[in-house]
């Protein structure tokens, strides 16, 4: 391959994935969830936590490095897949797209499902198939491409969720099992992983109708596919980023059997559906045990005695400025005692020069924090506490 060849090659693969529905129906969808988040918040706070831009630099910026890096070990790795598999991709998570749960937008699932949906079509139906889908390819394309390609995205969501995961959670109330107020936070998220792949040369004429690399380079064609990856979790039991850590383990777990089951197809391609079934089986029961165990633990944004236990923090607010976080507890303001908003809001309109803050971290050591308190602050800092209805809704 020339460097001419490279170059060409690169610019077409980037210009396809531009043109690629897949990245807008994405978009599409994340709209969706910004809007539902922020009707949730709105309805609950009289405020919406976080603008609804955060879900669009989500899904464009925090995914890219992870999938140029990645894109990097696939074409080392020489993981090749037909040229209509965006097309199926698209079709799989398209479907379950329409379940409205982010938790069946990960690796696993999307690869199992667009696998299962173009097999059933070959197999069963393959008269009504378009005539992208009409070859050998697809029976060629078996386990010795797929489980690589679902050990470098299980990888990518690792680390994305591990990274990001449990920043910027949108809080909410709940009543507990025993009636009681209590906060929990919910994590949204959907990024796309633009990820280069290859495909054969002889398959590339076959997909003219899919915005794809048309050129031929040699033996072999590259393609620029937009990978979504999804993720979403209600922390009670645990706080948010300690459970996305948990989770991230757990993933990481699932790419190194993924790691060896790609190996042992390599020298027994007849192992692939084995290695493959092994990985999802493991990979339901860690991320569904995760989700048991945050659900039956104790919650860890309960109301307490001896101060305002924080929810969460309006970002731009006086609480943000002095670096206030979900999970400490404010004991005291401006020296006096306080344990409920409504004793707060009457400390500060005391004194409305100046604000100091003693507060408990989630490590349980003290710290002091303050600021001046200029008019046009919110009047209760921007904190959103755990407190019973009857008292929140006075200021909150």
């Amino acid at each position: 391959m020339t460097p001419d060849a490279w170059v060409s090659s690169f610019l077409q693969a980037v210009g396809s994935f531009f043109l690629n529905p897949l990245l807008y129906y994405a978009l599409a969808y994340v709209v969706i969830l910004a809007a539902v988040r922020i009707k949730k918040e709105r309805k609950q706070f009289s405020v919406k936590i976080y603008d609804w831009s955060i879900e669009l630099r989500m899904l464009f910026l925090q995914g890219v490095g992870v999938g140029l890096v990645l894109s990097v070990f696939s074409l080392l790795l020489g993981i090749m897949v037909p040229s209509f598999f965006a097309g199926v991709l698209c079709i799989g998570f398209i479907v379950l797209s329409l379940f409205f749960r982010l938790p069946l937008l990960t690796p696993f699932y999307i690869l199992a499902a667009s696998m299962g949906i173009g097999a059933i079509f070959y197999y069963f139906f393959q008269d009504m198939m378009p005539k992208f889908l009409q070859t050998t390819a697809w029976v060629e394309f078996g386990f010795t491409s797929l489980l690589p390609l679902l050990t470098v995205l299980m990888l990518a969501e690792a680390f994305l969720v591990g990274r990001f995961g449990g920043k910027d959670t949108s809080p909410s109330y709940k009543p507990s099992s025993r009636g009681s107020r209590i906060g929990i936070h919910t994590a949204h998220r959907l990024w796309i992983l633009p990820l280069f792949l290859l495909a054969p040369v002889g398959e590339l004429s076959a997909s003219s109708w899919w915005p794809i690399l048309p050129t031929y380079v040699e033996n072999f064609g590259i393609l620029l596919i937009p990978i979504p990856l999804g993720y979403q979790m209600t922390a009670k039991g645990f706080y948010p980023d300690e459970l996305a850590v948990q989770y991230s383990s757990r993933v990481y777990g699932c790419a190194i059997l993924a790691t060896l089951g790609s190996v042992v197809t390599y020298f027994y391609p007849k192992a692939g559906l084995i290695c493959f079934g092994m990985v999802g089986i493991l990979y339901i029961y860690l991320t569904l045990s995760l989700r048991y165990k945050n659900q039956k633990k104790n919650a860890v944004f309960a109301q307490q005695t001896g101060g305002i236990k924080v929810l969460a923090v309006l970002p731009g607010t006086p609480a943000d400025a002095m670096n206030i976080h979900k999970g400490e507890v404010i004991v005291r303001v401006n020296g006096e005692k306080t344990e409920t908003m409504a004793e707060l809001y009457d400390v500060l309109s005391r004194n409305r020069v100046y604000v100091k803050l003693e507060v408990i971290d989630r490590q349980g050591e003290i710290r002091h924090v303050h600021r001046s308190y200029y008019a046009g602050d919110h009047h209760e800092l921007g904190i959103i506490a755990i407190e019973e209805e009857r008292k929140a809704d006075n200021h909150t």
